[in-house]
Order: structure tokens, then C-alpha cells, then sequence
């Protein structure tokens, strides 16, 4: 698998965003969809590692681990910071919801119009980590048993169930009525996974995605002019409005692959959004509970505005971040050297097509290393 410097950046864009409408929601009213971002590459990144080595012997056995490595240990760190901050934190813990956190099933309620136990307020941003950590279980069988020629009717069925779950009053933090994004993200890398084709027909898929992205900026402005999309939580159109979004952000990470190591995305090849991304995920975890713990802290002293406690908090959250990423999350990385997916075929498998680039695309691609940068 090629590692493809630009989408570093994206994803580095993508935390900033986030971070930044959770800070000030008045400089980027809309940064509650850069989450839609992150599906969307998940799906793709995801959907590529399953096309290029799900053949492979004891793939899902290598793939599990790798993720388990990759997701659960500051996770887990940050839950049990979580518990044994209770005490003295200025919002109790509920413990009737933890199993949930524990097992990554917060808001599993809303399927059946249950009562969500919320364990953490300070933690209740992890809805997203949830919902990627169920997706990461249940795509890979499913794509594995359809194969490369059913994967792209499985990610339409699948983005079709997702944008009807929304329409029938689903929530939007559950799988099934948020996974459209991880789909497009899915049926992208099977459009891109075969380079001699994409060298082939490289301008139309341009102006293919380019259209696709239009049209959902198109669509975005109607319901803007229209009905008005919020500064913050659900649209008044869920069913489109994310699928919109997801439009545009496939059709965006598409043609970012379709343009990769051109001079025109040089500034996502700098070192500064391609660390942002490296850290992204860390980055995400720790700053809402840190901003949520400060706004806790002023409300109990009547403190209005708090630019200094805002800087203090974001400084804070970047700083662990860093930290994080090089004392643990870089470390225990390492060990995904001892799971890498084999080279050959298991019983009964269809070896793979060539992946390597042709010669027209080699110089946009950069190979993979787990010691580095690699966070997928």
C-alpha cells in the first residue's frame, strides 16, 4: 500500500477544523462536518488496506490488531484519566453508561428508542470514535465476502440505507444513520485502487469528481438559501444535507489522489498539516475534554468571555497531543511490525491485481512506513 503525503494534510485540516469550531463556533459555524471528512477517508484508507491485502493469510487477524494498536490505548487512558478524575471533577460521573464507553457502544440506545446513559460529559465526543470503531468491525467480513466486484453495489446499498436510516428519524450518532460517508470513502478507493486505469482515464475522473463536487456545493447553497443550515448540532435536513457533505468531501479526497504530487497541492505536502495530521486523532481525544473541563471551571466563577483560559486550554490540548504521539501512540505503533499483512494468498484467495503505479503516477506516491507518520 502507497501512502499518499497530501491526505496527511487533509486529515491535519480536518482536526483543525474541529478544534476550532469546538473553541470559537462563531469563526467556522459549519466545522461540526469536518467529522464527515474523517469518515470519509477512514472509508477510504480502510476500504484500500482490505483491496490490497484482504487475500492475503490471516489478514483480519493482522488487521484487528493493527487497529486495536492504533485506536485503543490512549482511548483507554484517556477513560480511565476520565474515572479516576471523577472526584473532583466539576460534573460528576454517570457509571450506569461506562459499559458503553468501555465497549465503544455510547448511543446503541437510539436504534431502538432506549435511554442513552451518557457516562462522561467530558467525554462525550466519543460518539464518532464509536461509531468508527463499529465500522471498523463490521466492513471488513462484508466487503471481503461480496469480493472487488460486489464492493461498489455493497457501498451504494449501504450509503443508501444510511441516508434512509436519517430520513426515517434515526440519530445521526449511530452507525446506521452515519455511515454514508465511510461508504463513498469505500467506493472511491475501489475507483482508484487500479492505477494503469486511472492513468488511463485520469481527466475524465477529474472532471467526474470535480462535477460530483459541484453539485453538492450546488445543493449545500439551495438548502442554505432555503432552509438554513445551524451554526451548530443536527440541520432541519439531515438525510441530504450529510449526504451532500459527503459528496464533497469524497469527490475532494478523490481529487486530491488524482493530484497528488502536483505543484498545485504543494501546500498540502508541508511539514506543518502533514504533523497536524500525524497527531490528529490524539489531538481530537483530549482538547473537547480539556475545553469542556475550563468551561466547567468558569461557569462556577461567573466568568464571562475567557480568551486566556481558551489559549491555555488549546495550547494544553496541542502540547499533549505531542506528547502523546511520541512518548505512546508512536511506540506501541511499532508493534505493528509484528502483524504485517503477508505477502502471499490465503486458501482459496484471489491474489491481487499489481498495485504498484505506472510510470505517469509513480512520482505522487510515497511509500509506507509504520515507524513514521502512518496512522491508518
Amino acid at each position: 500500500m502507497r501512502r499518499i503525503r497530501e491526505l496527511d494534510a487533509v486529515r491535519g485540516l480536518a482536526a483543525l477544523a474541529i478544534v476550532v469550531y469546538h473553541f470559537k463556533t462563531g469563526w467556522l459555524p459549519f466545522g461540526w462536518a469536518a467529522v464527515d471528512l474523517f469518515f470519509v477517508l477512514s472509508g477510504y484508507l480502510i476500504t484500500t488496506i482490505l483491496l490490497t491485502h484482504g487475500r492475503t493469510r490471516g489478514f483480519l487477524r493482522s488487521f484487528y490488531v493493527r487497529r486495536g494498536l492504533r485506536i485503543w490505548p490512549i482511548y483507554y487512558l484517556a477513560l480511565l484519566a476520565i474515572v479516576a478524575l471523577g472526584p473532583i471533577l466539576p460534573r460528576p460521573n454517570n457509571y450506569a453508561g461506562f459499559v458503553s464507553y468501555l465497549t465503544y457502544t455510547q448511543f446503541t440506545a437510539h436504534y431502538w428508542g432506549g435511554r442513552v446513559e451518557d457516562f462522561s460529559w467530558y467525554f462525550k465526543h466519543t460518539w464518532t470514535l464509536a461509531i468508527e470503531e463499529q465500522f471498523y468491525l463490521l466492513w471488513p467480513p462484508l466487503a471481503l465476502l461480496v469480493g472487488r466486484r460486489g464492493l461498489p453495489v455493497l457501498a451504494l446499498i449501504v450509503a443508501a440505507g444510511s441516508v434512509a436510516a436519517r430520513a426515517s428519524g434515526f440519530h445521526w450518532w449511530i452507525l446506521a444513520a452515519r455511515c454514508d460517508g465511510f461508504a463513498l470513502g469505500g467506493l472511491l478507493a475501489w475507483a482508484m485502487l487500479d492505477p494503469e486505469r486511472v492513468a488511463r482515464h485520469l481527466r475524465s475522473i477529474r472532471r467526474g469528481l470535480g462535477a460530483a463536487a459541484f453539485m453538492a456545493l450546488a445543493f449545500l447553497t439551495f438548502i442554505e438559501l432555503t432552509d438554513g443550515l445551524p451554526d451548530h448540532g443536527p440541520p432541519r435536513r439531515p438525510a441530504e444535507t450529510i449526504l451532500a457533505l459527503n459528496v464533497l468531501f469524497a469527490a475532494l479526497v478523490g481529487l486530491v489522489v488524482a493530484h497528488a504530487g502536483r505543484p498545485g497541492l504543494v501546500f498540502l505536502r508541508g511539514p506543518v498539516l502533514g504533523y497536524l495530521g500525524t497527531i490528529s486523532y490524539g489531538l481530537y481525544l483530549y482538547h473537547m475534554i480539556l475545553l469542556r473541563i475550563k468551561m466547567d471551571y468558569a461557569a462556577r466563577r461567573g466568568m464571562g468571555q475567557t480568551p486566556g483560559l481558551d489559549l491555555v486550554a488549546l495550547a494544553v490540548s496541542v502540547g499533549l497531543a505531542v506528547v502523546s504521539w511520541h512518548l505512546l501512540e508512536r511506540p506501541i505503533l511499532r508493534l505493528k511490525e509484528r502483524f504485517a499483512y503477508r505477502s502471499g494468498p490465503g486458501k482459496g484467495a484471489i491474489t491481487p491485481a499489481r498495485l504498484d503505479p505506472p510510470q505517469a503516477l509513480r512520482p505522487l506516491h510515497r511509500p509506507v512506513r509504520d515507524r513514521s507518520r502512518v496512522s491508518t
